[in-house]
């Protein structure tokens, strides 16, 4: 992961951050694909890569510290699996999106 601190997006005075990631995992089956055309291990390659900019909107000892969270992954999944018609049927791409109120007291 790679944070990228910075001030002041939303709010003034507020600290802000950028925190970009990467993660890859290969997945190797022990059994064959009864779904594959030529009855082969199944292996697979995930790639996700994302984003996440975290902005505080109030610090105080009150009322606590509150964050907000701006989400964003993608995940890239390929696999050697081909079934009778040769598609794919293991491989996807797949897109989260999504907003998180962090509130620490």
């Amino acid at each position: 992961a790679f944070l990228l601190p910075m001030n002041g997006v939303l709010l003034a005075r507020q600290p802000a951050s950028l925190r970009l990631f990467a993660e890859w995992e290969l997945d190797d089956y022990a059994n064959d694909s009864l779904y594959d055309i030529r009855r082969r291990e199944r292996r697979a390659l995930l790639t996700t890569l994302g984003l996440v900019f975290s902005q505080t909107l109030a610090d105080n000892e009150k009322d606590g510290e509150v964050i907000l969270h701006a989400i964003f992954q993608w995940t890239d999944a390929d696999s050697n699996t081909r079934d009778r018609e040769l598609g794919e049927p293991f491989s996807y791409e797949k897109t989260l999106a999504g907003v998180q109120l962090e509130w620490r007291f």
